[in-house]
């Protein structure tokens, strides 16, 4: 099996980088795209939490009658307004 010289090898590399032509830098492609303005989100708008509320004012707005059903049977649906 025969070697070629290393440097008939390299003149043919040499050679082979010279006619294929080079791609452009890829900051070339980039700046030719056209530049997009994206609008800013609007901002979020959390709501405040409930004031918090002391469970025996609740109850003592609550029909006493009411309340005993309710303790009663708590899964048994009640009569609406």
């Amino acid at each position: 099996m025969k070697r070629r010289p290393l440097g008939a090898t390299c003149a043919l590399v040499a050679l082979a980088f010279a006619l294929v032509p080079a791609a452009p830098p890829v900051r070339a492609q980039l700046a030719a795209l056209p530049r997009v303005i994206v609008p800013a989100p609007p901002p979020v708008i959390v709501p405040a939490p409930p004031p918090a509320v002391a469970p025996s004012l609740i109850e003592a707005k609550i029909d006493p009658a009411l309340l005993a059903l309710m303790a009663a049977d708590p899964q048994r649906l009640l009569p609406g307004p």
